[in-house]
């Protein structure tokens, strides 16, 4: 629900990479703004660290027979004669030959064997239906990573949207890369005893090469898979990418003979009968051209309104303008643009609508924030193709996302500012894949629970859907690894992992390609029914499809072969991977990002809403958010009246909890959890607990999550608020650091230190928040207070903790843990938790709708910081427990937040900053180090490939 504006931007995840199963969240989202410079070595090589093991093998013959139609003998010997098919032979055997011969360097020798084929295709035609575009020099005008790939099939169809020479990442179909030759241009190895991905440097850089070209495809298309062929001197692999890896086929020799080259043919032929679906194009994202009546409207609705009302926190509003949506809400009555024929139902339409410039036109356009409007404008530009996307039967209209991954691997969501058709309303509209498991559910399911309980601070859940229905478009990659139904595939001997008998995926996949019966090798699984939610937020069944047999473009079955023999587990290959399917939700809220906080107080004041709301959602619904950290921290400008008398009204900002993609039903008391839901641990590094990291076996609780809202006030506030420690610095020690703990990779010393000691000290100074009063003084912050009294029950948390793990060494066996008593607390509390809520609603008060206190007893009394024995290895004392047992709920913090942030005076003055890691560049990225790393949007200028990146800023303390 992030809404700010990324050009043509793409995300990094945070530190540390993939390790130990970690499947760490981009943080793109989680710290809006921030940039990173984009140097394309070193995004490729943190683009793979997050993605290891994710490619598996696949026969040439199986590739085709799988994801292609058939090619009939007689048609294709129709367009590639036998005559064509030798000089074609002859011309690239000339060129292979001359790649080789005297001293070239690897570019000259590369532009030989694409020439070659630039003049092939260009002569005689390689791939029916399609334009061969070479781009071996100049970058695409519309990245800003400017990533040169080699060459592209664009469809002849769009040969007027060409930028000839260029990439053209918006209208390729299938991506081609030239290499000279030899092993070390080979980006993977296809020797029986070795895993695929091969780990030589220049492979590993080949292999990075292209994965960074495919997610350029990604990022400006919308699909479901994407073609792409490895030209490596006298062989070509062919590669299949989606979000969960690719499949990768031996390596052919197209020179040697001419069977040699038809092979190759044959692949461009079926290519070209290729359905778009088949050809991995997202067949329910519908282009719009630039006369149809949803793309000239979309211009009108992005135009500046002067009845917008400015989103700043504070601003007095005389009167509501008519029209504006006052209260976001599921619903929405249809426009009446319809009803007058000004609009036709299709926004594809070239024809039958009215007058769009017409004055009545103008009036039906609904008034918004103006932050609202400016970042559909600036989503709309027109070097972006416009798309309908289609949900639960209704049709959005989009142009660029406002944010979107920064790699190929993984959920791929992509946010966009939407106009729904039907209504006329801007919404939010968010794109992903998700992962399909067993007992994961929808994202939207979530939200519609939580909506329906009236939590609050939540977003207003519109419509979602698996995309074409339960299980129509899934990754095909998983498809073969440990994480989905296996299919045995040898070059040589090299087998397949089979999947394990403890984890199954939803049933049902398949699609316009290939069908599947889904039993894997090895087991018995029956499956279930996956249920997803309609427009109306309910769910309905879509039953069962354990084999299904769909019928390709050919009319013949695409079911791939397979064995049942269950082979032992051998190599890595395909092991990283996640099975996803395709999934969209539409919320009623465009917010504006938590970097758009201006001061301490409002800081708090925003992550008290979004932790009453995960109150509310743990107490009503029994549901932990799971993934709190900045990015799912939302601003929401809200009209509320503010003088009856005068009937003034003032916006006001409330936080608003997002993305509950990843939340999950709170354990039961007393009973066991069996199995993961999904074979990778997901979170967000920067702001996730110290005992999380340490022990990620154990279910998140409580009261890791109260621990994650606590470092998303530090990050927010040491990036924003006036300090006088170095926050670059302090960045790199608290929120990038990591090292090795028991074999898992865990958080720095300094992040550990502050949660465990209870004193937020770095390097022997206690870190302090200043304001700035009208004489220029400083004093300090209130914020100070907060975060020592927040501190103060994580400090008897982990003495607690740290006792129970020397004493359940000491004895051999555990004992107790503070973890089950923070469980069963939970239990025994919800009920009295439930009755004081039900006391507590929002009214047009602003303080109650800022969240009071759950008790009555307003008394100023706190929780003191208890006094700890001396000795480590002593039992804390009582009072250590008890404070520690608070985290059981919410109430202690909730408590102490709502005290500090009502008491007003105490925060005036100027405590803002701005925001000080412009520019910033973690330092781990100046080294070799195994990371992956942030990358952020801002005013950092990107560094096009094949430029250095820059050295480190220097910042005064």
């Amino acid at each position: 629900m992030v809404a700010h504006k990324y050009p043509q931007r793409e995300g990094v995840q945070s530190s540390p990479a993939n390790v130990q199963h970690y499947q760490i969240r981009s943080h793109a989202r989680n710290n809006p703004q921030l940039s990173l410079p984009s140097h394309a070595e070193t995004d490729r090589f943190h683009m793979m660290s997050d993605a290891p093991h994710t490619t598996v093998p696949l026969l040439f013959d199986n590739m085709m027979k799988t994801y292609l139609p058939s090619v009939d003998p007689d048609e294709f010997d129709a367009v590639y004669s036998t005559e064509m098919i030798k000089r074609i032979h002859d011309t690239f055997s000339t060129a292979v030959g001359l790649s080789g011969k005297g001293k070239k360097d690897d570019l000259t020798k590369e532009k030989i064997i694409s020439q070659a084929w630039h003049d092939v295709h260009k002569n005689e035609t390689l791939c029916p239906g399609y334009l061969l575009n070479v781009s071996e020099t100049k970058a695409d005008g519309t990245d800003t990573k400017k990533y040169r790939i080699d060459g592209a099939l664009i469809p002849e169809t769009d040969e007027e949207l060409v930028d000839e020479g260029r990439p053209n990442y918006m209208l390729g179909d299938l991506g081609i890369e030239f290499k000279r030759g030899g092993t070390e241009n080979d980006a993977w190895d296809s020797h029986a005893k070795k895993d695929m991905e091969a780990d030589a440097y220049t492979r590993t850089g080949v292999r990075g090469q292209l994965m960074s070209y495919g997610e350029r495809f990604f990022f400006f298309q919308h699909r479901t898979g994407l073609f792409m062929l490895l030209v490596n001197g006298d062989e070509f692999r062919v590669v299949r990418w989606d979000r969960s890896g690719c499949i990768v086929t031996e390596a052919l020799n197209y020179v040697d003979t001419t069977e040699h080259t038809k092979k190759l043919l044959q692949f461009f032929y079926a290519f070209s009968k290729a359905t778009p679906a088949q050809r991995g194009v997202d067949t329910t994202a519908t282009r719009l051209s630039k006369d149809s009546c949803g793309w000239q409207w979309m211009q009108k609705v992005a135009a500046v309104h002067p009845q917008d009302i400015d989103h700043v926190d504070g601003t007095v509003v005389p009167a509501v303008p008519l029209g504006f949506i006052v209260k976001p809400t599921r619903t929405a009555p249809r426009s009446d643009l319809f009803a007058t024929n000004v609009l036709t139902g299709d926004p594809a339409a070239t024809a039958g609508f009215g007058d769009l410039s017409s004055p009545s036109a103008a009036d039906a356009i609904i008034p918004v924030f103006k932050y609202v409007r400016d970042f559909f404008r600036e989503s709309i530009s027109s070097t972006w193709l416009p798309y309908r996307l289609k949900v639960c039967g209704r049709d959005y209209l989009i142009g660029e996302p406002i944010f979107a991954p920064h790699g190929l691997i993984g959920r791929g969501t992509r946010g966009y500012v939407a106009l729904e058709w039907e209504t006329q309303r801007l919404v939010f509209l968010k794109d992903a894949w998700r992962p399909f498991y067993e007992g994961v559910d929808q994202e939207g399911t979530t939200l519609a629970e939580l909506n329906h309980t009236t939590v609050s601070f939540v977003p207003t859940l519109i419509c979602h859907e698996d995309v074409g229905g339960s299980g129509a478009q899934e990754t095909e990659a998983s498809q073969y690894s440990t994480t989905g139904e296996k299919k045995r595939d040898v070059f040589g001997n090299r087998p397949i992992a089979p999947i394990p008998s403890t984890r199954s995926k939803v049933s049902g996949s398949g699609g316009s390609t290939t069908s599947r019966t889904h039993q894997s090798s090895g087991s018995n699984r029956t499956s279930r029914a996956q249920t997803s939610s309609g427009s109306n937020g309910k769910e309905s069944s879509s039953g069962t499809n354990s084999a299904r047999a769909n019928q390709g473009s050919s009319g013949r079955s695409g079911k791939r072969p397979r064995t049942q023999d269950t082979v032992p587990v051998v190599l890595k290959d395909g092991l990283g991977l996640r099975h996803l399917t395709h999934y969209r939700i539409v919320v009623a809220e465009v917010c504006l990002p938590s970097t758009e906080i201006k001061s301490g107080h409002q800081l708090t004041q925003v992550v008290l809403n979004c932790m009453t709301g995960h109150r509310d959602a743990a107490v009503k619904c029994g549901i932990l958010h799971r993934d709190v950290s900045s990015g799912n921290i939302l601003i929401r400008p809200e009209i509320r009246r503010v003088n009856s008398e005068t009937g003034e009204y003032m916006v006001l900002w409330y936080g608003v909890l997002s993305d509950w993609e990843l939340a999950k039903a709170l354990p039961i008391e007393g009973k066991a959890i069996t199995k993961a839901r999904q074979p990778h641990r997901t979170g967000t590094w920067y702001y996730m607990s110290v005992y999380s990291l340490q022990y990620p076996r154990h279910p998140l609780s409580i009261a890791d999550e109260l621990e994650s809202f606590f470092h998303v006030i530090i990050y927010l506030a040491i990036r924003f608020l006036r300090t006088r420690s170095n926050a670059w610095t302090f960045v790199d020690d608290y929120f990038e650091d990591s090292r090795v703990f028991r074999g898992r990779t865990i958080c720095g010393h300094l992040k550990e230190n502050v949660i465990q000691t209870g004193s937020f000290v770095w390097d022997g100074v206690p870190v302090r928040f200043v304001v700035q009063q009208q004489d220029q003084s400083d004093r300090l912050s209130p914020l100070n207070d907060v975060i020592e009294k927040y501190l103060a029950y994580f400090k008897a948390r982990y003495a607690v903790l740290k006792y129970e793990d020397q004493a359940s060494e000491e004895v051999g066996r555990p004992l107790p843990s503070l973890q089950s008593a923070i469980e069963a607390a939970t239990s025994s509390a919800a009920a009295a938790a439930a009755a004081r809520a039900s006391q507590v609603r929002l009214s047009e008060d602003h303080w109650q709708a800022m969240c009071l206190p759950l008790d009555s007893d307003d008394s100023d009394s706190e929780d003191a910081a208890p006094t700890q024995s001396s000795t480590q290895s002593n039992k804390p004392p009582q009072a250590v427990y008890d404070m520690a047992a608070k985290l059981a709920t919410h109430d202690a913090i909730i408590r102490m937040l709502a005290k500090e942030v009502r008491r007003t005076e105490s925060w005036v003055g100027d405590d803002y900053a701005g925001d000080q890691l412009v520019g910033y560049v973690p330092l781990q990225l100046q080294s070799t180090a195994k990371r992956a790393r942030i990358e952020r949007k801002s005013a950092m200028q990107t560094i096009p490939e094949g430029q250095a990146l820059p050295s480190r800023p220097h910042t005064a303390s």
